[in-house]
């Protein structure tokens, strides 16, 4: 931006959505700047010259010739709100810019239209036009670490990402009110937010300003859509005499100003997840007991309906655990709002208790999963049991905290998984699913510390195991555990209670199901353990993928083939697909698992197809193409150092260079990793220095970076397939 105000050039236009920092940019842009400010207001657009009154003494405001003549002398202009100038004013910007003397730089809101001489400036294309869009999730978690000085934990970066918007002011002002609140903790060096949303003065001036001007019919409308959603439609346009809530054509005239939200299945939700609590913090005790009445008195959504996710991943189910923060006190003090967010008890409305709705959401998960539909995968009332720190008498918690933990770490949000299954141990310590979970997630970090540690915690879980051994290189170790993990173990929903709710069918249990010994004759004890009995409930899929992960992808494919056969949905056959293609070396059917397995929404595993592709190929062009490709996804993955994608990021390096280096990233000392690996102090740092002379460094905290494909851009990756 400031290059933007230098040299020939004559300036730009930042557009952007309120709150954007478009204000704020523009200040930061000419603070070392001799310039003139101007803003444009809602007051001064009835008047001539209205913005410009300060800079245009005497008669200067009578013409725009004299105006642009009192204007000479600045040469660096801002215009900040240009979507709010009078004519006039908006007239004389427009001149000088077209006149270049004056370098301009002009901001305006994109939702709100800007008078024509303004909007003419990138029409016409005399400014280029800068549009500020929201954050990203990645980027709210910078700004959020930046500003709290330490890491944050990656579901309450999410969080603070979906309620805000990515909106930089309502980011801020959320931050400001959470901390004000003292839900923001720091757990060592990682901050965490658990609790509801406190309503402050500032967060409701923003969401009433959002709301606007609406009449007594709209706001009851919002304030019970804001204690019922997902909100079923009537079924006429105009309610019956006596009958309980809002007109269709109200909700229309919301939907209209982007209040609220209709799903396929007509059900209406507030539109910005602000308003519920704002609504909610609003109503006093009486018209929130009448509220909860009217809900009540609605019909609900079928049971069947209450588990399933609407368009934003909210699901009826969220009622439920607002039951279980409903003797809370609101950010107004009142208590008598809790019982109006719960629904109403057996023979006035929704059952309380979330037990049912947590089995149905964990067992959604685990069917979709096998089934190949990881992206129809949606929030439901295990988030906002989690995120408002309630459920903690529910005992299916822990499970669901596992179950999504493992959905994290097969969508390769790493960072996420190891948040999901640290909440399933803060909610019951020796919880060993989550520990377990907690093990893989930090061993495919690199993290080997923490993965040790919460492997101990858990006992002996074989899959847990093969990735701990996997950190440290131990691949043949790794791929035994996994042989183990796939033989004895009948499907990951075999720990969890909530996972096998009755009729619910999971495409496990069918994965496993009748499925023949292998083939192929193996030797040896790996794999005499690969060619065990098949019966039901052996061989998880992921388990077998992960021998193949390892480099042993002989050993399963044939049995991968065979599930593949069995199992209804794309998962097991694109597995196997992968599998197959590593065991031939075929680099084009690698490049087409890789780009299927991103379709399932696997990123990681496709990451890893994608590294295999580049291996299999010959080199040029298609093998860098490969690993660029390779580099992109594992971007997404969340800092992931598994044993492929660090081999892809480090080829000059031997095995043992790459163990020890792998193992000093993670924190080990010299004395540890001679310790763990029955080497001498001596050998290691030797091994260490010739890793060091490859990298170029001799700084051992970046050793973590170097060894992660992500680091590497798409120009680097051409280079290393070179």
């Amino acid at each position: 931006m400031r290059d933007g105000l230098r040299g020939g050039r004559r300036g730009a236009v930042v557009a952007g959505a309120a709150g954007t920092g478009r204000s704020r940019l523009a200040a930061e842009a000419v603070r070392r700047l001799p310039h003139a400010w101007v803003t444009g207001t809602p007051e001064g657009r009835s008047l001539r010259f209205g913005a410009f009154a300060h800079l245009l003494p005497g008669t200067a405001a009578d013409s725009l010739s004299r105006a642009v003549e009192a204007m000479r002398p600045a040469r660096v202009l801002v215009v900040d709100d240009a979507h709010l100038l009078d004519e006039a004013s908006a007239a004389l910007v427009h001149h000088l810019a077209a006149q270049r003397r004056t370098r301009l730089l002009v901001t305006v809101r994109s939702d709100e239209a800007a008078p024509e001489a303004v909007a003419g400036l990138w029409r016409r294309h005399v400014l280029p036009r800068l549009d500020l869009g929201p954050l990203s999730a990645q980027e709210t978690g910078d700004v959020l670490a930046s500003a709290l000085g330490a890491h944050v934990e990656d579901l309450t970066v999410r969080r603070l990402h979906r309620l805000s918007g990515g909106n930089p002011r309502l980011l801020r002002e959320l931050v400001a009110a959470v901390r004000e609140d003292g839900g923001l903790e720091r757990v060592g060096s990682v901050w965490r937010w658990r609790g509801e949303v406190p309503v402050t003065g500032v967060l409701r001036e923003l969401v009433t300003a959002m709301i606007g001007d609406v009449g007594e019919a709209e706001r009851e409308a919002l304030e019970l859509v804001a204690f019922a959603e997902p909100l079923s439609l009537p079924t006429s346009p105009a309610p019956a005499a006596g009958a309980a809530g809002p007109s269709v054509a109200v909700l229309e005239r919301l939907e209209a100003r982007g209040l609220l939200l209709c799903d396929d299945d007509l059900r209406v939700r507030l539109a910005h997840p602000l308003l519920g609590p704002v609504l909610r913090a609003g109503v006093g005790a009486l018209r929130a007991r009448r509220l909860a009445r009217t809900a009540g008195a609605r019909p609900a959504a079928d049971a069947e309906t209450r588990a399933r996710p609407t368009a934003d991943g909210e699901t009826e189910a969220r009622s439920a655990a607002h039951a279980e923060t409903g003797a809370r006190p609101t950010a107004d003090g009142e208590t008598g709002a809790g019982p109006s967010r719960a629904p109403a008890c057996p023979g006035g409305g929704r059952d309380l208790s979330p037990g049912p709705a947590l089995a149905a959401q964990t067992a959604r998960i685990t069917t979709l999963v096998y089934a190949g539909q990881i992206p129809q995968i949606t929030p439901g009332v295990g988030e906002r049991l989690a995120e408002d720190d309630a459920g903690w008498d529910e005992p299916l918690m822990a499970d669901f905290c596992a179950r999504r933990a493992w959905l994290a770490r097969l969508r390769g949000e790493l960072r996420e998984a190891v948040a999901w299954s640290g909440e399933g141990v803060r909610r019951s310590p020796a919880h060993r699913p989550s520990l377990a979970e907690l093990a893989c997630a930090s061993a495919h970090l690199g993290d080997v510390r923490a993965a040790e540690d919460a492997l101990a915690r858990c006992g002996d879980d074989p899959s847990a195991r093969a990735w701990v051994l996997a950190a440290r290189g131990d691949l043949a170790g790794a791929r035994r555990s996994a042989l183990e993990a796939a033989q004895g173990r009948p499907g990951p929903e075999a720990n969890l209670r909530g996972a096998q709710p009755g009729g619910s069918g999971s495409r496990a249990e069918a994965a496993h199901t009748g499925v023949p010994r292998p083939r192929a004759a193996l030797g040896g004890p790996v794999a005499q353990a690969a060619e065990g009995p098949a019966t039901a409930g052996s061989g998880d899929l992921f388990a077998l993928h992960d021998v193949a992960r390892f480099g042993a992808p002989d050993l399963v494919a044939g049995r991968l083939a065979l599930l593949a056969d069995t199992v209804r949905g794309d998962l097991a056959p694109v597995l196997a697909e992968h599998a197959a293609a590593m065991a031939d070396g075929d680099a084009a059917a690698l490049d087409k698992a890789a780009r299927r397995l991103a379709d399932l929404g696997l990123l990681l595993h496709a990451a890893e197809a994608a590294g295999h592709a580049a291996q299999a190929h010959p080199g040029g062009r298609a093998a860098g193409a490969s690993l660029a490709y390779a580099a992109t996804l594992a971007r997404a993955c969340q800092g992931a150092r598994t044993p492929v994608l660090v081999d892809l990021a480090t080829p000059g390096l031997t095995p043992r260079q790459r163990q020890i280096a792998g193992l000093a990233a993670a924190g080990l000392t010299n004395r540890e990793i001679a310790r763990l690996l029955g080497l001498s102090i001596r050998t290691v740092a030797n091994q260490l220095c010739r890793a060091y002379e490859r990298f170029g460094t001799s700084d051992r905290a970046s050793l973590g970076t170097l060894l992660s494909l992500a680091s590497h851009n798409d120009y680097c990756a051409r280079d290393i397939a070179q």
